[in-house]
C-alpha cells in the first residue's frame, strides 16, 4: 500500500500517497472538503491553502487544540517568530496532500491545484433501497476501472457523461447513475458456476427500457452520493481515455471522422447490423484494441502513400 510516514510529537502515522491507496471514507472526506463552496469566507488565493489545511488535519485527525497547542509551543520556542515558524511548520505538514492534486505554477509564481484524476476504485459496490411494503431491491455496479463493462456500455455512459459536460443537466447524472447500476442476473448455479460471466449485473443491451425508471430512483440519492460517483466515473473514463491516446483525440470523445460517434464505431466493428449485439457485448477492451489495429493500418496505409508519392 503507497504510505508516506508523519511523525508529530511521539505519535507516527501512515498515511495514502494515493487516491486508490485511501480508504472510501478518506476519499469521500478528502473530495468533500475540496470540492465544498465556501462562498465568501475566504479570498481567491486563500481557498485552495485552506482547503489544504482542512485535508491534512482531515487526514491526520488533527483536533482545534492541538492547532492551538501546536501554535503556542513555536510561539514559546522561538518567540517574535514563532507565529511565522508555526505557518511554515503548517505549510510543510500540508504537502501530504500533494498526491491527491495537479499543481502547476502560473507565470506569477501561485500555484493552480486541481484534483488527480486517478480514483478508479469504486466508491459503492451496491446500491440499495427500501420502500413501505416492498422488498429491499440492491443495484449493482460495475468493477474498479470500469473494467467490466462491455464496448456498448462504455460508448452509452461515455455519450451520457459527454452530455452533463455539456448542459450540466442533474437529469442525466440519474441516467448515467442507472445506467452504471443494475438489478443482478439470476442466482442460478450455472451463473455462479461461471462468476456471473465476469458480471453480477443484468446486460445493458436490450435492457435499456428499464434505465429510466431506475433513473428517478437514483435522483433521490443525496448529492454527495451522486457527486462521487460521477467522480470516480470521470477518473476511470480520463485513465482510459490516457492509456489509449492514439484513439482518442484532445481526451474527450474517439475519433469521429465521417462517422456518427459511439454509434458509428459500433457499426464498423460490427461490419454493418448483422453482427453489432455480438459486437456491442464484446468488453471494451477488445474493441479498442481493434480500433487501435485500425489505426494503425491506417496509419501504414498513409505512409505508403506517402513514399508513393515521392517515388513518382
Amino acid at each position: 500500500m503507497e504510505t508516506m510516514k508523519v511523525k508529530i510529537n511521539n505519535h507516527t502515522m501512515h498515511i495514502p500517497e494515493s487516491w486508490n491507496a485511501l480508504s472510501f471514507q478518506q476519499a469521500f472526506g478528502i473530495y468533500q472538503i475540496a470540492m465544498k463552496d465556501v462562498g465568501s469566507l475566504f479570498a481567491p488565493e486563500e481557498i485552495m491553502p485552506a482547503k489544504r489545511i482542512q485535508i491534512a488535519r482531515y487526514l491526520l485527525k488533527l483536533n482545534d487544540e492541538f492547532m492551538r497547542k501546536w501554535e503556542a509551543d513555536c510561539i514559546k520556542a522561538y518567540g517574535d517568530e514563532g507565529a511565522k515558524v508555526f505557518v511554515a511548520e503548517l505549510d510543510e505538514l500540508c504537502k501530504i496532500t500533494d498526491p491527491f492534486f495537479d499543481i502547476t505554477e502560473k507565470d506569477d509564481g501561485s500555484k493552480h491545484y486541481s484534483l488527480k484524476m486517478e480514483f478508479t476504485r469504486i466508491p459503492f459496490k451496491t446500491l440499495m433501497r427500501k420502500k413501505k411494503n416492498e422488498q429491499k431491491r440492491t443495484y449493482y455496479g460495475p468493477a474498479d476501472e470500469l473494467a467490466n463493462l462491455s464496448l456498448y456500455e462504455l460508448g452509452t455512459t461515455f455519450t451520457l457523461f459527454e452530455r452533463y459536460l455539456e448542459d450540466d443537466n442533474e437529469a442525466i447524472v440519474d441516467q448515467l447513475i442507472a445506467t452504471l447500476y443494475r438489478r443482478p442476473k439470476p442466482d442460478t448455479a450455472e451463473n455462479r458456476r461461471s462468476g456471473y460471466q465476469g458480471d453480477r449485473r443484468l446486460p445493458l443491451l436490450n435492457h435499456e427500457a428499464t434505465v429510466e425508471k431506475r433513473a428517478r430512483w437514483m435522483a433521490t440519492l443525496t448529492p454527495a452520493v451522486k457527486q462521487m460517483i460521477v467522480f470516480w466515473f470521470a477518473c476511470c473514463r480520463h485513465q482510459i481515455i490516457e492509456n489509449h491516446r492514439d484513439i482518442f483525440k484532445e481526451g474527450s470523445a474517439p475519433r469521429k471522422g465521417r462517422d456518427f460517434g459511439w454509434g458509428g464505431i459500433l457499426l464498423s466493428l460490427a461490419d454493418g447490423l448483422v453482427n453489432l449485439d455480438k459486437v456491442s457485448a464484446q468488453p471494451w477492451q477488445n474493441g479498442l484494441m481493434y480500433m487501435r489495429y485500425l489505426e494503425d493500418q491506417r496509419k501504414q496505409m498513409e505512409d505508403r502513400m506517402k513514399q508513393v508519392k515521392r517515388a513518382s
